[in-house]
């Protein structure tokens, strides 16, 4: 089958609410004012793929952020017995050759479970090495495996009844920059559905912020590679529908709760455990007293916020149990916690996502184009929504 008689799915990593314009991005300007389009409000989450491919919230898929509290289950649960030298090695700093062990029996026994997705993209990023044996990765399967989410249908459920074959080129099945995945698209057969899945945009922005030369010709780049991939498609009458699954905010203000916790009269590991996101802190208690300290250490802290029960389930995370933290303090927009166990470096990241609904740089938008759309604008939607949007675009 030829490229330009498949229909497109095509997710531009941080496309943010306002990226689209008549000058940095003609092209996808020109189908956002053909088209039905919106703007997007990121579900509370770090991992979205369950809300724009089967309409679902954290707290339905039971997928929220990349690690969750898993120490039965987590495939670097043979450092609990080594814990202290996990410990030493850590407080050496000079971890990176035992990580590259670590990652490849991680590796190796989420394969031998079967959990193929999360043995795709395993890494014990900057996890403190004693601490890597409480978690796994809550995503265990790739979206477009049959009975992902349980009963819950994804878009791929609804292709394959409706007779339809899909390829999929870019995360999580690769890391590939945007040339290496022209590349493998130009090179395979294609499917009546292709998706894609553009990185470089999120990239820039981490790096230079949101507002930077380098994220203008970024989205200039991206807009050329669309119409490339697009052009002539939609000449022949296929549609498409484009997305992103976060903005990018501007960092201001940088937290260092890594200190705040650390002197504390607790012992990680012990009377308490935490993950350091890049915009939020899930903590664990192991003793009633750990909890009261924190929770009054955190109190104090300007910048963000310890959630209530309601907040987290007006958010769609209130889970049942207990793998994505007994307790969340979420950071305002537009701040950062550093360290985290994603960056621990001096250079801190200028771009950050992963902030709560109301901050307004964290939105992306959707656009649906193709044969028999008429343009419609549907003002400011939840992420959810995406994947009915596909469902009528692509399926009917």
């Amino acid at each position: 089958m030829k490229s330009c008689d498949s229909d497109f799915i095509i997710l531009i990593d941080a496309l943010r609410y306002d990226f689209i314009d008549e000058k940095r991005s003609p092209f996808l300007y020109r189908l956002k004012k053909a088209g039905i389009h919106g703007d997007v409000l990121e579900t509370y989450a770090f991992q979205t793929r369950p809300a724009y491919f089967a309409g679902l919230e954290p707290q339905r898929s039971n997928v929220c952020n990349l690690f969750q509290y898993d120490p039965d289950q987590s495939p670097f649960g043979f450092l609990r017995k080594l814990e202290p030298v996990a410990s030493l090695i850590e407080r050496s700093g000079v971890s990176w050759p035992f990580r590259k062990v670590i990652k490849r029996i991680g590796r190796w026994s989420e394969r031998r479970k079967g959990n193929v997705a999360s043995a795709e993209v395993l890494s014990t990023d900057q996890i403190p090495l004693n601490l890597l044996h409480f978690f796994s990765l809550s995503e265990k399967r790739h979206s477009d495996t049959e009975g992902v989410y349980g009963d819950d249908d994804t878009i791929f459920d609804a292709f394959r009844r409706s007779g339809k074959t899909w390829s999929w080129f870019g995360y999580p099945r690769d890391f590939g920059s945007t040339t290496s995945i022209l590349s493998r698209y130009r090179e395979s057969s294609h499917a009546d559905v292709v998706y894609m899945h553009f990185s470089e945009i999120d990239w820039v922005g981490h790096r230079f912020g949101p507002d930077s030369a380098e994220m203008d010709e970024a989205i200039t780049q991206m807009d050329n590679t669309v119409r490339e991939v697009l052009e002539e498609p939609l000449r022949r009458g296929r549609r498409a529908v484009i997305f992103g699954d976060h903005g990018m905010v501007k960092i201001k203000y940088v937290l260092d709760l890594k200190r705040v916790l650390g002197n504390l009269p607790l012992k990680l590991g012990h009377d308490y455990l935490y993950f350091l996101d890049s915009t939020q802190v899930r903590l664990w208690f192991f003793t009633s007293a750990a909890e009261d300290i924190v929770r009054e250490a955190l109190t104090e802290i300007d910048g963000g916020r310890v959630l209530d029960c309601d907040e987290r389930k007006r958010l769609g995370i209130d889970f049942a149990d207990r793998r994505y933290g007994d307790m969340l303090f979420a950071v305002d927009g537009p701040g950062l916690i550093h360290p985290s166990f994603f960056s621990r470096g001096k250079s801190t990241p200028l771009g950050m996502h992963g902030y709560m609904p109301s901050v307004r740089e964290n939105a992306t938008q959707v656009i649906a184009i193709g044969s028999g759309i008429a343009p419609r604008d549907l003002g400011t939607i939840e992420m959810t929504e995406i994947y009915h949007i596909i469902l009528e675009t692509l399926v009917g």
